[in-house]
């Protein structure tokens, strides 16, 4: 799960209700989260609430403390090359087309 913005700016800052709406979407995954596995970076960009809500995860990467639109594009990329069935994202995000498949 990536949580950011266009602006690059951290949505759980900028959109309170960012959280309640993965949270939602997540806890319609609850009755499958025996079967499936949340790939996700680190803390606010998906770990935390992946975990609260006792899915297994897999961290594809690391982030400082202060998450950038960088680590977006990096775990975006990471999330390509898992081959990921399914990218939950609170906003479309345009990645470069030399990353698109």
């Amino acid at each position: 799960m990536v949580m950011r913005s266009y602006s690059g700016h951290s949505i759980w800052e900028r959109s309170p209700e960012a959280n309640a709406k993965a949270r939602r979407a997540l806890v319609e995954l609850l009755p499958l989260r025996e079967e499936i596995r949340i790939y996700t970076y680190p803390g606010a960009m998906g770990e935390d609430l992946a975990k609260e809500l006792g899915f297994s995860t897999t961290l594809l990467g690391a982030t400082g403390p202060k998450t950038k639109a960088q680590d977006t594009m990096a775990a975006a990329q990471a999330m390509l090359e898992e081959r990921v069935d399914l990218l939950l994202l609170r906003e479309v995000m345009a990645l470069p087309a030399t990353s698109r498949r």
